[in-house]
């Protein structure tokens, strides 16, 4: 197939070497992977950074789609990444700049064997991750931290959580539907009047959700001293794209969470009190040999 004609010109690059020189313009790319870096400033229609399970360590993916739907790819990646993964990702950022998501979603998951002659296992991965982005982008995004599931250390403590809320509820376990019924509420803010979004400046880092949460403590409270109900809503980060489209929230901020506000009822989920770790579980020890 005929490749977009920046990536046609790498490919035949690579037909045209010897494999003692193919593998020394791999290790250039590699070394020029850390030049594919957001920029200071730069914002992004999409924004994915996560570790999968199949990675060596946290790749993070940055689209920005033009008005003429020429995409431009930034990426990120952590210092346990492979060279021929680092490699791919300069390959490919270059080749495919400015092409439109049609044409990279016609380009075959298996290119790296195809047109690339390489063997191993990376397969199609770093391209399918370009693919993943370009097919996200126009729906909602989510938060590396929502799209994620538990890591193990914490996942018993919401497995139990997510359990106990169900059973209150009266969902069975394999009711599929009647979770994702009960899960679909957090989008109706629980028939709450007033839902907040919560945005976070991009450059505050963790700091901003020390500072986030502090205020939406202080605003629940205030709530409920005036005969009010509050609930923060974690789930409604997912849905950025959304808000966006009703309010003019500059790119420099990000969604954090939601806040449902309105009177308290006497739903029997407002009566669930969640297990909570006791003081030991949650205190670390002094060193002794110090």
């Amino acid at each position: 197939m005929e490749y977009p004609e920046k990536l046609t010109q790498i490919v035949s690059l690579f037909e045209s070497l010897p494999a003692p020189e193919k593998r020394e313009s791999l290790i250039s790319y590699a070394s020029a992977a850390g030049k594919n870096a957001p920029r200071e400033g730069e914002s992004f229609d999409l924004e994915d950074v996560r570790k999968d399970e199949e990675c060596t360590d946290t790749v993070g993916v940055f689209l920005k789609i033009s008005s003429t739907r020429a995409c431009e790819f930034r990426v990120t990646l952590g210092p346990q990444v492979q060279t021929l993964t680092k490699a791919m990702t300069s390959i490919l950022c270059k080749g495919l700049a400015g092409c439109t998501p049609e044409e990279i979603l016609e380009i075959p998951a298996d290119f790296v064997f195809l047109a690339m002659g390489f063997v191993g296992p990376e397969k199609g991965g770093w391209l399918d991750k370009l693919r993943l982005a370009v097919t996200r982008y126009g729906l909602p995004t989510s938060n590396a931290g929502m799209a994620k599931p538990y890591v193990a250390e914490l996942r018993p403590r919401a497995q139990r959580v997510g359990k106990e809320l169900y059973a209150m509820l009266g969902v069975e376990r394999g009711d599929a539907k009647g979770r994702d019924a009960q899960w679909a509420r957090n989008y109706e803010f629980f028939g709450a009047p007033v839902e907040l979004f919560i945005y976070v400046h991009k450059s505050l880092g963790i700091y901003a959700a020390s500072d986030a949460g502090l205020m939406m403590q202080t605003l629940s409270l205030s709530a409920h001293a005036y005969g009010l109900g509050a609930c923060a809503q974690g789930a409604v980060g997912i849905w950025d794209d959304v808000v966006r489209d009703e309010f003019d929230v500059p790119r420099e901020y990000r969604l954090l969470c939601g806040v449902a506000i309105g009177y308290p009822t006497d739903a029997k989920v407002n009566t669930f009190q969640a297990h909570r770790l006791g003081v030991d579980e949650v205190t670390l020890p002094v060193k002794r040999n110090r």
